[in-house]
C-alpha cells in the first residue's frame, strides 16, 4: 500500500473525486496537471460562466459535454442588445442549435432576456433565472407571446428582480403561466396597488392556481418590498391602501395548490383578515414547510387557549412576518406553541411587539431555533432584542438585528455627533461574540445620517466624497470579487464611477471580478488596468430608472469594447 500513487486509483474513483471538486480555480488547475485529468475535469463539470459576445459563436467552447447550468449572466456589453434586431427567427434557432451541440446535457440556463426565444428552443430546459437580468416588466411577456408552442419541460423561473419599481400586471402573470403549465417553482414581482390599471388580485391568483397547479413554490413581491429603505418608526405598518386580496379567494387558492412547499406573499398593501385563509393554507399543502407574509393582518388573535390563524400550521420550519400591524406579544407565544418546529423566524416592522414577547417565544423554541431576524420593530431596541433571545445564544447560528441602539447620548462640541456612553451597551456587545458560536456568514452594512453634518449649497454635490469615504483603505482588503454602486445623483438620475473610486479600486491588486451598478467614463476604465489578475469587469445600469438617451462616454458600447479588448489582451499570470 506504502507504493500506492493516486495514479492507482480506479477511473470511476477519480471522476467522482473530480465531481465533488466545485471550486472553479481548483478545477481548472487540476486539469493542467495531464491530459487524462484535462479530460476528467471537463467531462465532471456541471456548472459554467460563459464571458465574451454572443457574436462571437465561434468561440463556443465544445469540451463540457456534462454542464448543466450554464451561466450567460457576463455576456456583454451588459444590458444591450445581444442579437440582431430582426422579425427573422433564423437567429434564434441558429443560436439554440450551437447551444443544444455544445452543451447537450443542459438544464439551466441563467439570463439574459434577449436570449429567451432560443433559450426556450431547447427541449431540456428546466430552469430559468431573469432575477438579475435589468428589462422592463412587459418585455418578458412579449418575448414568451412570439413563441409558437407550450414549454412544457421549464419548473423553475425566476423573475424576482429588484432592480425596477414595476412588477408584473395581471395579464402578464396569465401569459407567463399559461405557457409554462408545469411550473415547480415561480418567482416573480407584482404590481399588487390596486391604483394602478390591472393589478394583481383575486382574479389573477385564481387563474395562476388553475394554470400552474403542480406549484411547489411560489414567491410573489412588491418591488418596494425588495429595497433596502427603512420603513418610518413612527408608522403604525399599515400599508395606505387595502390590496384587492380576500381572504375567500386565497383559500379557493391553498385548496387547488396542494403540494405547495413554500410560500411568500409581500403585497406591500393590507391584507385584513388573514387568519381564516392561513388555517385553510394548513389544512389543504400539507408539505408546507416555509411560510413569509408582508402586510397580512390578523394571522393570529393571539389566545393560546385555542390557536388560530398561523399557529395551527405545526409543520412550519421558516417563518417571516413583516409589517403585521396587529401583531402582538400573545400572538408570538401563540405561533410558539403552535409551530413547535420552527428554525428560522423573521419579525419586520411589527410595531406592538416587545421584548416580553419575543423572549418567550425564544424560550419556547429554545431546542429548535437556530436562525433569527429581528428589524424595525417600534418597541424593541436593539439592547431589547438581544436580551430577549438570551434562551437561545448558546444555538443561535444566524443572527441579524437591525435596530436603534437607545442610550444616554452627549453631544461633542466640534461635530455635533451623537456618541453612545451607555455601559448596558458595551457590555451587551462585547459578550455576544463569545457567546454565540463562530458565524458562518459575516455582512457588513452602512447606513449614513446625512443631517448629522453640515451641507454644502445647493448645486455644489460633490459625490466623490463619499467614494474617497468608503473606499478608503479597500487596497489593504484580499478581495477576490466586488459589487459595487456608485453614489446616486438623485437630480440627474444616474449612478457614475468617479475618478478617486476608479483609483480607489485599482489599488485592490487582489480582485478579478469587478461589477460596478453604474456608468464610468472610458479614460476611469482604464485605470482599472492597473490590477494586475483583473479578469471580469462589467458596468450594470441595473438601478431604477436607468438613462435611456444618454449620448456620453458614459453608456457608449463602443467605449465598453475598447476597455473590454484591453482587458483581454492582458498576459494573467496564472
Amino acid at each position: 500500500m506504502g507504493s500506492t500513487q493516486f495514479e492507482d486509483l480506479p477511473d470511476a474513483v477519480v471522476s467522482n473525486i473530480f465531481s465533488l471538486v466545485s471550486d472553479v480555480r481548483t478545477r481548472n488547475r487540476a486539469s493542467l496537471v495531464c491530459r487524462k485529468w484535462l479530460l476528467l475535469e471537463r467531462s465532471t463539470r456541471t456548472r459554467l460562466s460563459l464571458r465574451g459576445n454572443v457574436r462571437d459563436l465561434y468561440m463556443l467552447p465544445s469540451s463540457f459535454r456534462a454542464v448543466t447550468d450554464l451561466d450567460l449572466s457576463l455576456l456583454s456589453p451588459w444590458g444591450h442588445p445581444l442579437l440582431p434586431t430582426t422579425t427573422d427567427h433564423h437567429n434564434d434557432h441558429l443560436i439554440s442549435l450551437l447551444l443544444r451541440r455544445h452543451f447537450p446535457s443542459l438544464h439551466a440556463p441563467i439570463r439574459p432576456l434577449r436570449l429567451l426565444p432560443p433559450l426556450l428552443l431547447l427541449h431540456r430546459l428546466h430552469h430559468l433565472d431573469l432575477s438579475c437580468f435589468y428589462s422592463w416588466p412587459e418585455d418578458l411577456p412579449s418575448s414568451i407571446s412570439s413563441l409558437s408552442y407550450t414549454n412544457l419541460h421549464l419548473t423553475h423561473l425566476d423573475l424576482l428582480s429588484s432592480s425596477s419599481l414595476e412588477g408584473f400586471k395581471s395579464h402578464d402573470l396569465l401569459t407567463i403561466s399559461s405557457a409554462f403549465p408545469n411550473l415547480l417553482r415561480f418567482l416573480a414581482v407584482c404590481t399588487f396597488d390596486p391604483r394602478y390599471i390591472d393589478f394583481v388580485g383575486d382574479d389573477a391568483l385564481l387563474a395562476l392556481s388553475l394554470t400552474c397547479p403542480n406549484l411547489t413554490l411560489l414567491h410573489l413581491a412588491d418591488p418596494l418590498s425588495l429595497s433596502a429603505s427603512r420603513p418610518d418608526s413612527e408608522s403604525d405598518a399599515f400599508a395606505a391602501e387595502d390590496a384587492r386580496i380576500t381572504a375567500p379567494a386565497l383559500e379557493e387558492v391553498f385548496r387547488r395548490l396542494t403540494s405547495l412547499e413554500e410560500l411568500v406573499l409581500d403585497v406591500g398593501q393590507n391584507v385584513r383578515d388573514s387568519g381564516h385563509a392561513l388555517e385553510a393554507l394548513n389544512s389543504n399543502c400539507l408539505e408546507l414547510k416555509s411560510l413569509k407574509l408582508g402586510h397580512f393582518h390578523g394571522v393570529c388573535s393571539g389566545v393560546t387557549s385555542k390557536l388560530d390563524g398561523v399557529a395551527v400550521c405545526k409543520g412550519l420550519e421558516c417563518l417571516s412576518l413583516r409589517n403585521c400591524g396587529d401583531l402582538t406579544d400573545s400572538g408570538l407565544m401563540a405561533i410558539a406553541l403552535g409551530c413547535s418546529r420552527l428554525k428560522e423566524f423573521e419579525v419586520h416592522g411589527c410595531k406592538n411587539i416587545t421584548e416580553v414577547g419575543v423572549r418567550n417565544l425564544a424560550f419556547v423554541l429554545s431546542k429548535t431555533l437556530v436562525d433569527v431576524k429581528v428589524s424595525s420593530c417600534k418597541k424593541l431596541d436593539a439592547g431589547a432584542a438581544l436580551r430577549a433571545l438570551e434562551p437561545i445564544r448558546s444555538r443561535v447560528r444566524r443572527l441579524h438585528i437591525d435596530c436603534v441602539w437607545r442610550s444616554s447620548s452627549s453631544t461633542s462640541s466640534s461635530g455635533g455627533i451623537a456618541e453612545e456612553t451607555s455601559p448596558e451597551q458595551c457590555r451587551l456587545r462585547a459578550e455576544l461574540p463569545v457567546a454565540i458560536p463562530p458565524v458562518v456568514e459575516d455582512g457588513v452594512g452602512l447606513q449614513g445620517r446625512g443631517w448629522l453634518r453640515p451641507h454644502r449649497a445647493a448645486g455644489e454635490m460633490d459625490l466623490s466624497l463619499w467614494d474617497r469615504f468608503f473606499l478608503n483603505g479597500i487596497g489593504n482588503l484580499s478581495l477576490y470579487e466586488l459589487d459595487y454602486w456608485p453614489p446616486q445623483d438623485r437630480d440627474v438620475n444616474q449612478r457614475s464611477l468617479s475618478l478617486p473610486a476608479a483609483g480607489l479600486i485599482a489599488q485592490c491588486s487582489t480582485l478579478r471580478k469587478l461589477f460596478i451598478h453604474g456608468t464610468a467614463y472610458e479614460h476611469f476604465l482604464m485605470m482599472l488596468l492597473r490590477i494586475p489578475d483583473l479578469r471580469d469587469v462589467q458596468l450594470r445600469e441595473d438601478y431604477y430608472p436607468a438613462p435611456e438617451d444618454d449620448m456620453s462616454t458614459e453608456v457608449r458600447v463602443t467605449s465598453c469594447s475598447r476597455f473590454e479588448d484591453a482587458l483581454n489582451r492582458r498576459m494573467i499570470n496564472d
